[in-house]
């Protein structure tokens, strides 16, 4: 987004900005080609571009006819953004420029407690990289990711009686932050960042159809479709720990049932009370004494493989994608694929299984690429197709 002393860019800029983010480095004969603008077209967009520090030139090439040719790239005056990782245990922050380069990756452990307590936290954080990066010219947004529903639009003006959970977690976090005026803070859930990760530098690149089942202490489901995240009329699509559960005659499903049972605490719990020595108390744990030979650990992890294989088959059927990616501190170890694929092929299900690329950065990447993109289209407004269709924005 221009900031307050930028006025909005000519189209033929924004056509010529738009082919230098995307390709990275590139000539002017290449520009003029891809764009089909003419030649003197394409040198007053890039004398524009220039002026605003928006490309730079960054070395030169030769061309077919001997020629040296020069090649521009994306320009610091492009800005940064900040990605943030808020979860109840752990602020990670991730400050990348729109050149895509890594400024700041910082990982923080917070104690849980109250949502306004770790707000405070979370924003003294970013208020100390913000003011650390102010010479890497401005802050064009942030995301932060959390692991609650986000509706399409937050409203952060009812006073705390009427104001949603979420509503009063934003306000909080955005009056923590103290960012420069007018810099839009961008909320969305936790997994759907991982699937966006996961889509364009992970398990699933190249496959424009696919789902990310999440299977840690939570339980949780990003959709893309087409390329783009598919977030619901509501903003609570993927949320698979809504399914009822157990069903079955003569048994009546609770809310949230399915969670309890699939998540983390309940797998350790059920290894606990098989006889796994010793004791585990953390999914990595278990998984380490399955893999050196524990029988006991061996069949916990087998059970639990075939009830994730049963969940794949239901998001199968609903959605039919071309891949599921497993991640979450118990999806993200390959030792549930055997077992997963096992339970689908009982139930006449054929498709694709993986485990995450990205592990535990999966969320902290979509959150910094969501904000990348976010900006981006700000600034290229027309000539820039959004990852996200309706996200929730407010302002500093």
């Amino acid at each position: 987004m221009p900031t307050r002393a930028e006025a909005p860019l000519p189209d033929t800029a924004k056509a010529v900005l738009a082919k230098v983010v995307d390709r990275g480095q590139v000539t002017r004969p290449q520009l003029t080609a891809d764009v089909g603008l003419s030649h003197p077209t394409v040198g007053t967009a890039l004398a524009e571009l220039e002026r605003r520090e928006f490309v730079a030139r960054v070395g030169t090439t030769q061309g077919a006819l001997g020629r040296a040719a020069t090649v521009y790239g994306p320009g610091p005056g492009l800005g940064w953004v900040l990605g943030v990782d808020l979860g109840n245990t752990h602020v990670d922050v991730l400050a990348r420029s729109l050149a895509g380069d890594d400024l700041k990756r910082e990982r923080h452990a917070v104690r849980q407690g109250r949502a306004q307590d770790v707000a405070a936290h979370a924003g003294d954080i970013v208020r100390a990289i913000t003011e650390g990066l102010a010479a890497h010219g401005p802050l064009r947004a942030v995301a932060v990711a959390v692991g609650r529903i986000i509706p399409p639009g937050l409203d952060l003006s009812p006073a705390d009686r009427t104001a949603r959970p979420i509503e009063r977690l934003a306000r909080d976090l955005v009056t923590a932050m103290r960012l420069p005026d007018g810099v839009p803070v961008i909320f969305e859930n936790n997994v759907n960042c991982a699937a966006l990760a996961e889509s364009h530098q992970g398990a699933a690149r190249g496959t424009g159809d696919f789902a990310y089942l999440q299977i840690g202490v939570r339980i949780g489901l990003g959709i893309v479709m087409g390329g783009r995240l598919l977030r619901g009329a509501t903003g609570a699509g993927g949320e698979v720990s809504f399914l009822p559960f157990p069903w079955a005659p003569g048994v009546h499903p609770e809310r949230e049932a399915l969670e309890r049972h699939l998540g983390s605490d309940a797998l350790l719990d059920r290894a606990r009370r098989a006889g796994v020595v010793p004791p585990p108390e953390t999914a990595q744990q278990l998984f380490e004494a399955a893999a050196a030979g524990d029988a006991a650990a061996q069949a916990q992890v087998a059970d639990h493989a075939g009830e994730v294989g049963r969940l794949v088959a239901a998001v199968a059927a609903i959605l039919d994608p071309g891949l599921v990616v497993l991640g979450g501190g118990v999806g993200k170890n390959p030792q549930l694929l055997p077992g997963v694929g096992a339970a689908l092929r009982d139930l006449g299900q054929e498709i694709a299984v993986t485990v995450t690329e990205l592990g535990d950065d999966a969320t902290l990447e979509g959150a910094a690429l969501l904000t990348g993109d976010y900006a981006l289209g700000s600034i290229l407004d027309g000539y820039h197709s959004p990852l996200v269709e309706r996200p929730s924005v407010v302002t500093a």
